[in-house]
């Protein structure tokens, strides 16, 4: 028998897999990107999750400092009520498309002390509370809510006591809480990952040992009977980080207050 194919089976062949060939490309979809319109399970929100305060394109990020949580108003293409805690950072909308979303933000909680707004191009957006922004691929924000009420007292708990006594912790920090994000500041002291009880153990002078002293003031502020709030702790970390005080000086005016009768001895 013969090797070689006859013309004709070879046609065949041939025809049968161009066949093959067009019936797939024409099964394969394009890829169209969902509507903005009624459909708002097209669209990639991702509410609620908690993040870091860094702007990221397509998201809209709200983060809480202070001494008083927030409840927010958040309206877009749908509307929700968001809780965000101390020292927290949520998403509160996600648009990865190229035409922009707006969503506009309003705090309903009371002690509200001032709003900030940075954008993915590195810098500051001008914003106030019930503003609006507009998010898509190429833009993303971050809001930061500063709250606090006023309270009053005349005692405050050490470092060593706090490190050691992580059930008295007020809510709602714990021992995962970012130092940096509970403050608001950048990483040139410590990364994001140092902990609030990380700072507790830290050893040796300078930023270490404000750190302890911060993170033990930021504790015994969220309590009823510390002198300071929690906005003024976290004004003057965030004021000694930028050079306004010297970091023994902020060391030394915590310590002073940490050093009050700790009344959960």
């Amino acid at each position: 028998m013969s090797n070689h194919s006859s013309p004709r089976l070879a046609n065949v062949i041939f025809t049968a897999a161009a066949v093959v060939a067009t019936a797939c490309s024409s099964n394969v979809a394009t890829p169209t990107s969902p509507s903005l319109g009624a459909d708002v399970s097209a669209r990639n929100f991702l509410i609620g999750d908690t993040t870091t305060a860094t702007p990221e394109a397509g998201k809209l990020k709200v983060c809480k400092i202070g001494n008083r949580a927030g409840t927010f108003a958040v309206v877009g293409a749908t509307s929700t009520s968001l809780d965000v805690q101390i020292g927290q950072c949520i998403v509160v909308a996600e648009n990865h498309l190229t035409t922009p979303l707006n969503i506009s933000v309003n705090e309903t909680s009371p002690g509200l002390a001032s709003v900030s707004a940075s954008s993915t191009g590195g810098g500051t957006v001008s914003f106030s509370n019930g503003g609006t922004l507009a998010i898509n691929e190429f833009h993303g924000f971050t809001i930061t809510f500063v709250n606090h009420v006023v309270t009053t007292g005349n005692q405050g708990c050490s470092p060593g006591y706090w490190k050691t006594h992580s059930e008295s912790w007020p809510a709602p920090f714990t021992s995962a809480s970012s130092f940096d994000t509970g403050f608001g500041i950048g990483t040139n002291w410590f990364a994001v990952s140092v902990t609030l009880l990380d700072a507790l153990n830290q050893n040796g002078g300078g930023v270490n040992a404000l750190a302890r002293q911060a993170a033990a003031a930021l504790l015994n502020s969220a309590t009823n009977f510390y002198p300071l709030t929690t906005a003024q702790v976290i004004a003057r970390v965030q004021a000694t980080y930028n050079g306004t005080y010297t970091v023994d000086a902020t060391k030394d005016y915590f310590e002073s207050y940490n050093s009050l009768t700790c009344p959960l001895n």
